[in-house]
């Protein structure tokens, strides 16, 4: 026989299938924070190249030291950003397989549920054809046993 138990989504699948919405939320927000870093730093050098302009000979190169401290930065950061943004989009396929598992357990379910009625109502039917059958046959000899009598 069926059991209803044993027909449900997966556990692990339901859990993994969380535990990647949970990344993506993550990795959403930490690309949203390193965009806002990059942003900042962009800012950072505008104005470092503002006041090199400004400024001559030895701070000219103490503040081409920044830009390029600066520059690394940004690009250390965009380096992130792009890992980021990779593993967001896996975990968005990884959520969206997952999301086709579950749908098609519940759909196997659904099956399984729609095959127990039908095995219920075979069984049901079964039964009362056996008691039928039985109440036919003591019936049978009832009237076996009057004939015998008279």
């Amino acid at each position: 026989m069926f059991h209803r138990a044993n027909a449900k989504p997966d556990p692990a699948n339901i859990k993994r299938h969380e535990q990647i919405q949970s990344e993506i939320e993550e990795l959403t927000a930490e690309i949203d924070h390193l965009k806002e870093q990059t942003a900042q730093l962009e800012d950072t050098i505008k104005e470092l190249h503002r006041k090199i302009m400004e400024a001559g000979g030895i701070k000219l190169r103490f503040q081409k030291a920044k830009v390029d401290g600066v520059k690394e930065q940004i690009d250390l950061l965009n380096d992130r950003i792009t890992k980021s943004i990779v593993s967001k989009s896996k975990a968005e396929k990884d959520a969206a397989r997952f999301a086709k598992s579950i749908v098609k357990q519940q759909q196997q379910v659904e099956e399984m549920d729609a095959q127990l009625e039908d095995l219920t109502k075979q069984i049901d039917e079964n039964s009362k054809v056996a008691n039928e059958i039985r109440s036919k046959a003591e019936e049978s000899q009832n009237v076996s046993r009057f004939s015998c009598i008279h």
